[in-house]
């Protein structure tokens, strides 16, 4: 080979080993550093975790807030005290434990006024509870009580009206079947008004001729045998004449009796539908006289009338007299 071509390679070689295009590094130049990279992962992992972690805190604190809502709605429902109290002790820093403790001390106000109803409240203690506690899961309790109360009352008066009463109150109370019952007991003792009259009849017709000392129209109103006049059981119809024969004196001028028409009449049918009325009145007594005596007298009178409207026992009960 020629010196020519020899000098052309090596200047050739030289050329190519130092072109930094090549990728070659030239023998007398030393190699670039690479910039590491790791100061940067490391903060985007810093980052990362920063992120990771005040999300975690914010997801926490939205979780406990949301717990906390919860429970405070969970209250609205809630007449338990112990449910209130549980709260407080759960959440002491609360926005709501000014509101929770403000209604834990009614609800133990309601409690405790409830008690002292159940031991001696009356029909309108209960209505006045209701009015003061609407929402309160006892407002079925107190309507019981109420009904308890107005069933009572009806069975005290047993009459038609203190049982039509209750029932007009309580159409589905608790003692409606024996309410329904009373009220048939007390329509079968009730007299009709043509009853009434034929009773009202005889005891004016009695007391008419009580006060004329009349004896004979008096033996027409009575039984053969009273069971009981005045003071006396089983009076016949003599004993009875005696006995209005001497109450009156020389002395007397005069007797009237005035009835007073204040009916109390009870109708009773025994087991082979014989009936009787038990009648309670008040009759009043006006004496004139010539000397110094009783002029006056008020009586409790209670009589019994046989079917046929005859009287079979009368007493009187002296309440007033001047």
């Amino acid at each position: 080979m020629s010196d020519i071509q020899i000098s052309s390679i090596e200047n050739e070689e030289k050329s190519t080993l130092g072109n930094p295009a090549n990728g070659v590094t030239p023998m007398n130049e030393k190699p670039r550093k690479k910039k590491s990279r790791t100061p940067l992962i490391i903060f985007i992992l810093l980052l990362i975790a920063a992120a990771c972690g005040g999300g975690y805190y914010y997801y926490e604190q939205m979780n406990a807030q949301n717990m906390e809502s919860n429970a405070y709605q969970r209250l609205e429902t809630s007449e338990n005290v112990e449910d209130y109290q549980a709260f407080l002790d759960a959440y002491p820093k609360s926005q709501f434990v000014r509101d929770v403790q403000k209604r834990m001390q009614k609800l133990k106000d309601m409690y405790e006024t409830w008690e002292e109803l159940c031991i001696c409240g009356t029909q309108n203690d209960f209505l006045r509870f209701k009015q003061n506690y609407p929402k309160s899961l006892l407002l079925g309790k107190a309507d019981l009580k109420i009904d308890s109360l107005d069933w009572a009352d009806a069975k005290h008066e047993n009459t038609a009206e203190a049982v039509e009463t209750y029932l007009k109150n309580h159409p589905n109370g608790k003692y409606i079947i024996e309410a329904n019952d009373l009220a048939k007991k007390i329509q079968d003792t009730q007299a009709d008004p043509e009853e009434l009259a034929m009773i009202s009849n005889a005891i004016h017709t009695f007391y008419d001729a009580f006060g004329a000392n009349n004896v004979d129209r008096v033996y027409s109103v009575i039984t053969p045998t009273m069971t009981r006049f005045l003071n006396k059981a089983n009076a016949t119809k003599v004993d009875v004449g005696e006995i209005i024969t001497s109450t009156y004196t020389s002395h007397i001028k005069s007797c009237r009796f005035t009835v007073n028409d204040d009916f109390k009449t009870t109708k009773v049918t025994d087991s082979e539908n014989n009936v009787t009325y038990d009648v309670e009145f008040t009759v009043d007594q006006h004496i004139i006289r010539d000397n110094e005596g009783k002029t006056f007298g008020s009586y409790m009178v209670n009589a019994t009338l046989t079917g046929q409207y005859m009287i079979s026992a009368l007493t009187m009960k002296e309440v007033s007299r001047k």
